[in-house]
């Protein structure tokens, strides 16, 4: 996969062994670059003209990006992850016939209790005929387990943990590490993405941060004139 941006001379490689990162000295570009991406998670019109092509294929960024700008507060209980989550547990529940039948009648059972119980109600009640698998998780408030202390660096590392395990053709695009990490973290996430396979996009302005033998960094000057770099 390639990402292309019309502005600039080069496409930038991204590959499931290597990191890609852009690094931007312009402020007022980093800015933008970075409005974009997330006007394209969302399905909107976005400042700068990126493509992302396989194959000379178009992809649909709404469905290939997941875009964190914020490390210290990534949300585990979104929709993305927790509609992975549950259609993860549905699936097991399916393939195995002795929870797919404990399921059936724990659910019966449940249906005939509240029924039992609103009869006791002097007004019209209505229900679902059927709770699906969605529905009681939701209920029961499953969701992952990330406590608000962890570190940003564990949290980054969950989130490339989660998306090869339940999104494995997701973009992740991280924008800001480097207002918050050390470059020794900095180096981590590479290294954990890299391990994971999940393809990884690092946005940054910090023009001080070394290169890591795993990564693939496009490198936009104050000027806009662009290279790509790799060890």
């Amino acid at each position: 996969m390639i990402l292309r941006n019309i502005s600039f001379e080069h496409d930038l490689p991204i590959v499931d062994d290597h990191v890609a990162s852009m690094q931007i000295a312009s402020p007022h570009l980093y800015a933008r670059v970075v409005q974009s991406f997330l006007a394209l998670e969302a399905g909107e019109e976005s400042l700068e003209p990126f493509l992302f092509l396989q194959d000379d294929d178009l992809l649909d960024a709404t469905k290939l990006l997941y875009v964190v700008t914020d490390p210290l507060h990534i949300d585990f209980a979104n929709k993305k992850i927790m509609t992975a989550l549950y259609g993860e547990i549905n699936q097991l529940i399916r393939k195995n016939p002795l929870w797919q039948a404990r399921w059936e009648k724990h659910m019966v059972e449940m249906s005939d209790f509240l029924q039992e119980v609103t009869r006791e109600i002097p007004l019209e009640i209505s229900a679902p005929d059927e709770m699906t698998v969605q529905d009681v998780c939701k209920a029961f408030g499953v969701q992952l387990d990330c406590p608000l202390n962890t570190s940003p660096l564990v949290r980054i590392c969950k989130l490339l943990d989660v998306l090869a395990e339940w999104m494995p053709k997701k973009l992740l695009v991280l924008c800001n590490l480097d207002n918050y990490f050390s470059d020794a973290d900095w180096q981590e996430v590479i290294k954990y993405a890299a391990y994971t396979k999940v393809k990884t996009l690092l946005i940054f302005q910090n023009q001080a941060i070394p290169m890591h033998k795993q990564e693939i960094r496009w490198q936009i000057d104050q000027n806009y004139d662009d290279k790509i770099i790799k060890l």
